[in-house]
């Protein structure tokens, strides 16, 4: 079902008009005799404009929340890229610790034998 929305003359009208309620200057119906009538009296259909704005509103909405889910998106690569980096670092540290105390004993045990010859 449509509804039209009409604009009365004086942007102040409040009442009825050919079967149509107004309120500050505009109205609505989904009767096109009663539209019609309105429009003969002097009352313009602005059906067509209010749709293309909401249509707009609509769109700037849907953009805005896109945008919003880009950001969220991104952000949550990056901290799961920031997890892996930290995860690689610990990794590379548990690494690093054991490789040096398995020579330092080779080391020792090399040293220990020329103490007891002397």
């Amino acid at each position: 079902m449509i509804i039209y929305i009409l604009k009365h003359s004086n942007s102040e009208f409040s009442g009825t008009l050919c079967g149509v309620g107004f309120s500050n200057g505009r109205g609505s119906t989904s009767s096109t005799f009663d539209r019609d009538r309105c429009i003969k009296n002097g009352c313009k259909d602005i059906t067509d404009k209010v749709k293309s704005i909401q249509a707009a509103q609509k769109k700037k909405e849907e953009a805005k929340a896109a945008k919003a889910d880009k950001a969220e998106d991104l952000k949550k690569k990056k901290a799961e890229e920031k997890a892996m980096v930290e995860a690689e670092k610990k990794a590379e540290k548990e690494k690093a610790p054991e490789e040096p105390p398995s020579k330092e004993p080779l080391e020792e045990k090399a040293e220990e034998p020329e103490k007891e010859k002397k």
